[in-house]
């Protein structure tokens, strides 16, 4: 890989670190602040955040990204002032629109759909949420698609803490309710995203009404739109199992449910999200400076690696997601461990779809990509019906890993034309048994203490676990040989 794109990986590396490490802190605060009935009202109310930010943003996120392409390449009409100022207004325009919309509605839902009360009040609260986390999508996606990764990775971690302390010091110190978190959560995100437009444009010409071009709009709705679709049946792919587990199970069940999830999702965007995160952005630019060749080759490296990050993970999460839903969240969410591997393996899966099935998006066929993901999110619900009743929780997660194969076979299917990815089989065969044998030898081990267990485990985990990839990978093994030489080197001096 170049070393342009490992720095770019390196930058966001350490950014999602850094907010791993904060969400580290704020996950068994909030867990143990909050009550797991309250847990999973919070969780309820920022999954229904999600589908009206998507909403808000109209898809255009996904479009500014391929269009930036084309302005960087000199191959589009506009110039970089215009195509700015474009996406930004165009995207607080709606930001606005539709949380004024959502404002309105939610103040007339009847508190029993929400299968749990005072659900509408904090809604109405968090609305103004919408048009704030809209109009950071907008900032964020010119910085990602610039490439200027350490701008970007400098701002999602200061924002993220900032946010930790604010809403941590107002739970502990003002109020242990759902409608301070909100409101502590606005305040920050609020000043962040002012403090970042001022950056962004303290030299550059800032985006004005008279640089907004319909036309370009226009363009960018029509790329977007479709892509809108495929977010919001993502969004379902989230809301569905866990309306699902509320009706069938309980506001508990669905406490537990969701803290596992931001739990695996934390630690999936520390590595996973990040390689992701520089990986699609740079897929454009390769494709647009050297075809469809130089894109497979690249791929080809990305994926291989991907699978080596990813097997490790999920064999961390099977072997010891209970102690570490115990150790960060409290013994009353310990159940969670029972499927964290489950949700691990769809999560690793699902992350790689926007890069694995680049194709779809190379060659604008957005529309292609509504359909699969709108049978997705259909194939999600009724996974869940099926499997929640019969295997609980489990059900859930096994959902989870199920959809996010067959949205992503699916995808790379039909991208094939544009961009054909070869799946890497020997690296997932070489790292699925480098991880069930590192994870089979660590529960030989056993500790009294919890937390000692845990490090314990761990570490003995990534040594098994590193080492039997070093001895059946020859690629991995030449990278660390390199590596090794190259840090010799460097102290020789």
């Amino acid at each position: 890989m170049s070393t342009r794109f490992k720095s770019h990986v390196r930058n966001y590396a350490w950014a999602e670190v850094a907010i791993m490490a904060a969400g580290l802190v704020s996950f068994p605060v909030l867990t143990r602040l909050l009550s797991v009935a309250d847990y999973g009202v919070m969780n309820l109310v920022t999954s229904v955040l999600t589908l009206m930010v998507a909403l808000g943003k109209l898809g255009v996120q996904h479009a500014a990204l391929r269009g930036w392409a084309e302005v960087a390449a000199g191959k589009s009409h506009h110039d970089a002032v215009t195509f700015e100022s474009t996406v930004l207004l165009g995207m607080a325009t709606t930001g606005l629109l539709v949380t004024f919309i959502w404002a309105v509605v939610s103040g007339f839902i009847p508190e029993d759909w929400w299968a749990t009360p005072h659900v509408s009040g904090v809604m109405l609260l968090a609305a103004p949420l919408i048009a704030v986390r809209v109009l950071d999508s907008a900032l964020l996606n010119q910085l990602r698609a610039q490439e200027r990764s350490a701008a970007m990775a400098w701002y999602t971690m200061l924002r993220r803490y900032a946010a930790l302390l604010v809403v941590v010091g107002v739970l502990w110190f003002v109020s242990r309710s759902v409608k301070a978190f909100y409101l502590a959560t606005l305040v920050v995100e609020l000043l962040a995203v002012l403090v970042l437009l001022s950056w962004l444009y303290r030299r550059s010409p800032r985006p004005s009404l008279q640089h907004f071009s319909k036309p370009l709009y226009g363009s960018l709705l029509l790329f977007g739109v479709p892509m809108l679709g495929s977010e919001l049946a993502v969004v379902v792919l989230t809301l569905g199992d866990r309306f699902i587990i509320q009706t069938h199970l309980d506001a508990e069940s669905l406490g537990i449910y969701a803290a596992s999830w931001n739990m695996c999702d934390l630690m999936r965007n520390a590595l996973m999200g990040a390689m992701v995160g520089a990986a699609y952005p740079r897929c454009m630019h390769v494709w647009e400076q050297g075809g469809a060749a130089a894109l497979r080759d690249f791929l080809t490296r990305f994926l291989h690696w991907y699978v080596v990050v990813a097997a490790g993970m999920v064999a961390w999460m099977t072997v010891l997601g209970g102690e570490l839903m115990s150790v960060l969240a409290s013994a009353k969410y310990a159940r969670g461990g029972e499927f964290t591997g489950w949700l691990m393996a769809g999560l690793a899966v699902q992350s790689v779809i926007s890069v694995a099935a680049v194709g779809l998006y190379l060659a604008k066929q957005t529309g292609i990509a509504l359909v699969l993901v709108t049978m997705a999110g259909l194939l999600s619900l009724l996974s869940n019906y099926l499997l929640v009743p019969r295997l609980g929780l489990q059900g859930a997660a096994v959902a989870v890993l199920i959809v996010s194969v067959v949205l992503c076979a699916a995808q790379m299917m039909m991208a094939r034309r544009t961009a054909p990815v070869v799946v890497p089989w020997r690296s997932l065969l070489r790292s699925g048994l480098a991880a069930c044998a590192a994870g089979w030898l660590t529960t030989r081990v056993e500790l009294d203490v919890l937390w000692q267990d845990l490090i314990v485990r761990s570490m003995l985990l990534a040594f098994l676990y590193l080492a039997l990839v070093m001895l059946l990978d020859v690629e991995a093994r030449g990278k660390v040989t390199q590596t090794l030489r190259a840090f010799r080197a460097t102290f020789a001096r």
